[in-house]
């Protein structure tokens, strides 16, 4: 491995945990390269070719990395393999993209077609409302048959655990808080539970009583 190599995986280690400030400076960069084909009024074929391989990326984000009707398949060819369905193991979401390297591609992407646009030779005419509708049907398609997918196979692309609450140790049993709401998303179910004002009455009575025990 040559040292650029090196440097660039280590930076690409080092940006790793940054999440959210990666994602942001993906969405200023897709902006900057939208801004530019709106006031040049031009480029329209890269934008939509940019569209396009967003798209592929997200599918691929959402898709997992064993397509399930394979597994069926060698399940029923095998009856003495391991188990592979929900009722017999269960088995965690892995994408075929993972969320690092759809934000890497993404933005390489968006960067090498903002580049694009210095170049006249790039920018072929076309008629762009034919384009965007093209695109948005092509959306439509991709997402239906992503979710009829998830549905069939009984898997949930992502992974949730909300949890709202306010001076939970700290208030009064007289005036407790708003009831809280917890959504919890797993690999194949959504359990969603409400926690009401009477349950924190009674919790934090008995948290009183223990800490009065304790002191």
């Amino acid at each position: 491995m040559t040292w650029h190599h090196q440097r660039h995986q280590k930076l690409m280690d080092d940006l790793t945990p940054f999440v959210l400030p990666r994602w942001i400076f993906f969405g200023v960069s897709l902006l900057t390269f939208f801004l530019r084909i709106f006031m040049a009024h031009g480029w329209y074929i890269v934008c939509y070719g940019l569209a396009i391989y967003l798209l592929n990326l997200l599918v691929q984000f959402l898709s997992p990395k064993i397509e399930p009707s394979l597994m069926d398949d060698a399940a029923a060819e095998d009856p003495g393999a391991l188990p592979l369905k929900q009722s017999d193991e269960f088995r965690p979401f892995i994408r075929r993209l993972s969320e690092f390297k759809f934000w890497q591609q993404a933005q390489y992407a968006t960067l090498v077609s903002l580049g694009m646009t210095g170049f006249q030779a790039f920018n072929l005419p076309v008629f762009w409302p034919i384009l965007v509708i093209y695109f948005f049907i092509l959306f439509g398609v991709t997402m239906k048959q992503r979710i009829l997918h998830m549905i069939k196979y009984k898997y949930v692309p992502f992974y949730l655990a909300l949890l709202t609450y306010t001076h939970f140790l700290f208030v009064s049993p007289l005036n407790p808080p708003p009831p809280v709401l917890i959504i919890i998303i797993t690999n194949n179910n959504i359990t969603i539970m409400k926690i009401f004002k009477e349950h924190f009455k009674t919790l934090h009575t008995t948290i009183n009583k223990n800490t009065k025990q304790i002191q």
